[in-house]
């Protein structure tokens, strides 16, 4: 968690600390999702992230995952405040909705380009 924080920290420092505190949580869990390419997962499954340095590239990307999920909740809920919104079962749902998505886009581009370079036999 305190790469995380350290990271909100430095990536968006335009922001105050009350919105970065209500969006780690959030960003952890996002990037343990990411990392292990599942929204479903044991937490014999944690071992390998937990013991293994931080990618700060998909930690980026995860921040703004997180970030672009975050705003267009808030598009509808404009009166609504941060705490209000990070802790509502709808954002969450919302959340991980987007990334199984985003999981599922990546690994249909991974099979498409992995199949796009094998040679067709001449019939």
């Amino acid at each position: 968690m305190k790469a995380v924080e350290e990271r909100l920290r430095l990536t968006l420092d335009d922001y105050p600390n009350e919105f970065k505190r209500n969006l780690r949580y959030h960003v952890a869990t996002a990037y343990v999702v990411t990392a292990l390419g599942s929204v479903s997962y044991k937490s014999t499954d944690l071992k390998p992230i937990a013991d293994g340095p931080i990618d700060d590239g998909l930690l980026d990307e995860v921040i703004d995952r997180v970030m672009q999920a975050y705003f267009e909740f808030e598009e509808a809920r404009e009166t609504w405040s941060v705490d209000k919104i990070v802790k509502n079962k709808e954002f969450v749902e919302a959340l991980l909705e987007a990334i199984e998505e985003d999981l599922k886009s990546s690994a249909e581009e991974a099979a498409t380009s992995d199949g796009s370079s094998e040679q067709t036999p001449n019939a």
